[in-house]
């Protein structure tokens, strides 16, 4: 039996939309969050600069708060296997 732990999800397609929710904050580079859909207990990031479509970066103090459910879009899986989102 496989140890790998992302073997337990099905792929997700570039740009695939993606419900979750705001666990936490990583220091100043983004906001850590659980998918809710399509794959519920997924855990994911979302760096700060996918965070908005504006100009001007989103600073800490303009992070989502912890609890906020959002509408986000799947974009990669790093070679770490964190899964990356955007809004």
């Amino acid at each position: 039996m496989s140890e790998d732990p992302t073997e337990s999800y099905d792929r997700l397609e570039f740009l695939q939309p993606v419900r979750c929710v705001v666990t936490g904050h990583r220091d100043r580079f983004g906001v850590e969050v659980e998918m809710l859909s399509p794959q519920p207990g997924r855990p994911a990031f979302i760096d700060f600069i996918n965070l908005t479509d504006e100009r001007a970066h989103v600073t800490p103090d303009r992070f989502p708060p912890i609890g906020t459910v959002l509408e986000a879009l799947f974009l990669d899986v790093h070679p770490n296997e964190e899964v990356r989102l955007s809004l």
